[in-house]
């Protein structure tokens, strides 16, 4: 799942036409500015964007990765997209002080993210059940930036997860590409889903990069 973090909608949509022949699943990402040091595309700018050059987005299934302090006005926000952008999952930061409550309220289901800085028990005494996240996306860098250095320690996170009865979907994001997904390749305790970025939007050669990827995942 290409997970694509713009300040343009035109290069969002630009790399969702370029990449639609090999995923139908991809994660946008928005941040505020406040909650990470960087301010991306807004969910308003998605809306006019569709509205106006209608793209064929249909057939295609979207996480929406709030990387934002308000996560409850964001969601709200989303919600005028329905009709225009199939979204399956909002993932929401644990560090946005995510209260389980707010999950059962959201107009749609509701992941979590971890930082690599999270610790898996100080998670599991904040929820009644992990398994009230539909998915639980793990970062492997500081989010905001595509591009900075992958922090591995984050792996381990799988295993105590899943040693923690988690059972629903694991995502990795950050610095994904052929070299540490073949580390994950080889971990007793791999991910469900990895979310490529700039590997895949910075490729010469993405049919290329689209395969490598998908051959390294497959023999895991």
């Amino acid at each position: 799942m290409p997970s694509l973090l713009e300040k343009n909608t035109g290069e969002l949509f630009g790399h969702i036409e370029r990449m639609r022949s090999y995923y139908s699943f991809f994660q946008i990402d928005i941040a505020d500015g406040d909650f990470v040091p960087n301010r991306t595309l807004q969910p308003e700018d998605i809306g006019a964007y569709l509205r106006t050059n209608s793209p064929p987005v249909k057939d295609l299934v979207f996480d929406i990765h709030l990387m934002v302090r308000d996560y409850a006005s964001y969601m709200q926000r989303i919600l005028r997209l329905r009709l225009l952008l199939p979204v399956r999952c909002v993932l929401v930061h644990f560090g946005a002080h995510l209260h389980e409550e707010d999950t059962k309220k959201a107009p749609f289901p509701v992941g979590l993210v971890l930082n690599p800085g999270d610790e898996i028990d100080d998670v599991v005494k904040n929820y009644s059940s992990l398994d009230i996240f539909p998915e639980i996306q793990l970062m492997t860098v500081e989010p905001g930036f595509q591009g900075s250095p992958f922090i591995g320690q984050s792996l381990n996170k799988i295993e105590q997860l899943r040693n923690n009865n988690y059972r629903n979907e694991i995502l990795i994001d950050g610095a994904v590409n052929p070299e540490t997904a073949s580390i994950m390749s080889r971990l007793p305790c791999k991910p469900d889903t990895i979310c490529p970025g700039s590997y895949l939007t910075r490729a010469p050669d993405l049919a290329r990069a689209a395969k490598t990827l998908a051959a390294i995942t497959e023999e895991a």
